[in-house]
């Protein structure tokens, strides 16, 4: 059984295109036999390596390492996979504001918001607002000095940086 982006693989399970990779040919003959159940868990390993490849090849998001897990009756009999990464802690997480209004309140950001702030679909109106380190998604700013650690933004700053 193929999941996921499989077309590639439903082609070559199904003959419709050609291998002569040996995991192929055997699955092939196994097939015809049986049905494929007489394939062991490592032929059934090498077909979905050279399955894995050859969709990589076409499609970019496939790929890396092999994973393969072995189940037998519900239990984990083997598994096989890369040693990953910790993931980087190191970042801060975004504090999202979303559809706001702000509006002649002195600055959007204050000193108690600590880390990066994503504002989404807010409404900026005769305000300070800082730019750099937080993000912005579709807002509207009317009337309101942008600013920068080191400065504010002039109309010359907002051509530059479109």
């Amino acid at each position: 059984m193929t999941a996921g982006i499989d077309p590639i693989a439903s082609n070559i399970l199904n003959g419709m295109r050609f291998s002569n990779d040996p995991a192929i040919t055997r699955y092939n003959e196994l097939k015809r036999a049986d049905g494929g159940a007489s394939l062991s868990t490592d032929e059934m390993a090498a077909v979905a390596s050279y399955l894995l490849e050859k969709t990589s090849l076409r499609y970019r998001e496939v790929g890396g390492e092999n994973q393969i897990a072995v189940v037998e009756k519900g239990a984990l009999i083997k598994l096989k996979q890369p040693a990953f990464t910790k993931p980087d802690t190191t970042v801060e997480p975004l504090f999202p504001v979303m559809n706001w209004s702000f509006t002649d309140v002195g600055q959007a950001v204050g000193p108690n918001i600590h880390g990066p702030v994503i504002f989404i679909g807010d409404q900026f109106e005769r305000t300070r607002v800082r730019v750099d380190g937080n993000y912005f998604v579709g807002n509207e700013f009317r009337n309101c000095m942008l600013f920068t650690r080191s400065g504010f933004l002039t109309a010359r700053d907002m051509k530059k940086s479109s």
